[in-house]
């Protein structure tokens, strides 16, 4: 029996009036890191192999368990909010931008022997963005209302400068 060759696909997607929503990203779990870096909010260029990714204000990474657009997806979401002083995502660049993406990947070689491939685009129904925009949010307002318990608060600053 042939082994079945793994594909990472990049999936631009749309919202149903055809503005950019952002990209999912199928078997991209050893690219994390990447995925995570262009969405860097401290003003700093990503390099992979010989391609720049320059940074921009809003956009943001999420892990996708489980939706109606597929499994285990790490989702890259054009948010709307953005200063005047920072650098938006050009929303123009949607389809260029995983272009980018896939040739820097195919290029650093990160996964020999294994195809990296931009699908056409989605344009979503209200249902998924619905539900994806809900996903996303509820993961932002999880993770902005993490409190530290005192008992994994540092302890004796001599100790802690040990580790």
């Amino acid at each position: 029996m042939k082994k079945k060759e793994r594909v990472h696909s990049i999936i631009p997607l749309q919202c149903p009036d055809k503005t950019p929503y952002g990209w999912a990203f199928e078997n991209f779990y050893d690219a994390k890191e990447f995925l995570k870096h262009l969405c860097n909010r401290k003003n700093e260029i990503t390099y992979l192999g010989e391609e720049e990714f320059k940074p921009f204000s809003n956009l943001s990474p999420h892990w996708v368990k489980n939706s109606s657009l597929g499994v285990n997806l790490w989702i890259i979401c054009i948010k709307d909010e953005t200063n005047y002083d920072e650098s938006p995502f050009p929303v123009q660049c949607h389809i260029l931008f995983a272009n980018k993406i896939a040739r820097a990947l195919l290029h650093h070689v990160l996964w020999p022997k294994e195809q990296v491939k931009v699908n056409k685009s989605i344009i979503m129904d209200r249902s998924t963005e619905s539900e994806l925009t809900k996903i996303i949010n509820s993961h932002n307002q999880y993770t902005s209302e993490i409190t530290i318990s005192d008992s994994i608060l540092p302890g004796d600053s001599e100790l802690e400068s040990l580790i």
